[in-house]
Formats: C-alpha cells, sequence, structure tokens
C-alpha cells in the first residue's frame, strides 16, 4: 500500500515490542492510509521470498516525531517496527530491493552551526533543502491558502450581514403600525424590546450556525488533506465569524429599539 518502513533505532522516543508497530502520518505527505481506519484490530502481514507469511505485525496510529524526508518516505506514511522485526524483514520479505532507502542526517551540538551547514549545503547543491526549510514551505503553503480562504469568506460574510441588517430594517418599517397597535392593547416597550431580542437572535444567528458548521467542515478538510492536527485556525475563523455577526446583531437591535421608541 505504499508505506515505508523503518526501525525503532532510527526514530527519537520509540520503545516498540517485537510483533508490534506504529503507524506514522507525516505532516505533508498524502493521505495514503487514513489513521483514523487504524484500529485494536488492524496489522501488517509481510510474506518471505517464497510468498509464505514471515511475521505479522499489530499495527496502531502514533504521533512520534519522525525526521524522515518526504522523498523518502515517498509520499506516503511510515510504519516503525521493532528493530529484531525490521531485520528479519530485510533480510528475508520479498521486496524490491530498488524501494530500499538510506537517508542520512546532522545533528548540531550548537546551534549557530545549523546556519552555517544550510549555507554550505547549498553550496553543494542548491536543489537540497533543509528539514527546516522544507517545514517552512509548507507553514507558508498553509498560512496564503488559509488568508485567501479567510479574506473570501470575510467578504461574503459581511456582505450577508449587511443584506440581513437592510432585510430587517425594511421589515422594522414595514411593522411600524403592529407596534403601534400592540402598543394600544398594553404592551410595555420592554415588551417589545423581548420581541425585537428573539427576532434578531433569529435572523443572524440561524444562518451563523449555517456558517459556522461551513467553516468547521472547510477547514478540517484542509487540515486533513495537509495531514496537521492543528486546529487554531479552524477556531481562530469561528470566533471571527461570531464576532462578525455578533456586531450587524447588536448594531440591527439598537437601530430598531430607536426608531420603535420615537415612533410610538
Amino acid at each position: 500500500m505504499g508505506i515505508q518502513i523503518t526501525s525503532e533505532k532510527y526514530v527519537e522516543g520509540a520503545h516498540i515490542t517485537r510483533g508490534k508497530g506504529e503507524l506514522v502520518q507525516p505532516y505533508g505527505t498524502s493521505d495514503t492510509l487514513t489513521l483514523n481506519k487504524i484500529n485494536e484490530h488492524s496489522y501488517a502481514q509481510f510474506d518471505d521470498k517464497n510468498k509464505k507469511p514471515l511475521v505479522r505485525i499489530k499495527v496502531k496510529p502514533s504521533d512520534l516525531d519522525i525526521k524522515f524526508a518526504l522523498i523518502t518516505l515517498r509520499g506516503g506514511p511510515l510504519l516503525i517496527l521493532n528493530q529484531e522485526d525490521y531485520q528479519l524483514i530485510k533480510e528475508k520479505a520479498a521486496y524490491d530491493k530498488d524501494n530500499l532507502v538510506n537517508q542520512y542526517g546532522f545533528t548540531f551540538k550548537e546551534k549557530n552551526q545549523e546556519a552555517e551547514a544550510t549555507k554550505l549545503l547549498h553550496q553543494v547543491n542548491p536543489d537540497y533543502e533543509t528539514q527546516k526549510e522544507i517545514s517552512e514551505q509548507y507553514r507558508s503553503f498553509s498560512s496564503v491558502f488559509l488568508f485567501v480562504s479567510s479574506f473570501l469568506g470575510i467578504a461574503f460574510l459581511i456582505a450577508a450581514g449587511c443584506i440581513i441588517y437592510i432585510k430587517q430594517m425594511d421589515e422594522t418599517e414595514d411593522e411600524m403600525e403592529n407596534f403601534k397597535i400592540l402598543r394600544k392593547l398594553g404592551f410595555t416597550q420592554e415588551d417589545m424590546r423581548k420581541g425585537l431580542i428573539l427576532k434578531v437572535l433569529f435572523n443572524f444567528g440561524l444562518p451563523l450556525i449555517v456558517g459556522l458548521l461551513h467553516a468547521y467542515f472547510a477547514s478540517w478538510a484542509f487540515l486533513k488533506l495537509m495531514g496537521s492536527n492543528d486546529h487554531s485556525p479552524v477556531i481562530l475563523v469561528i470566533v471571527l465569524y461570531t464576532i462578525i455577526y455578533a456586531c450587524f446583531a447588536v448594531i440591527a437591535y439598537t437601530h430598531m429599539k430607536r426608531t420603535i421608541r420615537q415612533s410610538i
């Protein structure tokens, strides 16, 4: 299924027992296998070169921090195995030797060496990129996409708020005679204000709920596509939508209350 495997000794913090494996979906890889589909019955079966069962690994999702490049993972998830299981598969399992990938990494003891090493790397080959540079590219792409989508969403949101506000004002003018009749029947302005509050909450609350659901699922789908678990952009969009609609609702209620008070 396009899954790369590696040993626990190449992953910091990994302590895996024999017969078990942890599946990681790194940020930026394609969703060839959704971790949400993994359950307590999931396993990976490896056959030997004679197509006979060699080893069966019980699989569970993991959020271990890995240091493999996307080109090493070939755009898919990574299965981390116990060292003995990994060595057994490497020696006896049936696989294409061309799929065996080596990656070499460097850990700097001093932070100031990183910038100098990056400069030397680009001198060797301008096409080479460090893990930090790749991460920054993904963050910048995500930020631009979220900014554009949020900007368009807010523009449509303000337009919708203006339309609802104008419609609310027109309805208030048309219903002015009804308010006068209610006043003659003994309803106080406090009673009418309670009715106005309910009307404003319905007219602005219903579109807000629909907008929040749309924003949530759209943002959630984008984050899922990018393989990110950071939901802070979703929360930010929801809070922003709520504030904008709340402002329109308060302005509409204030204007309606003042118009009714002056007219009756």
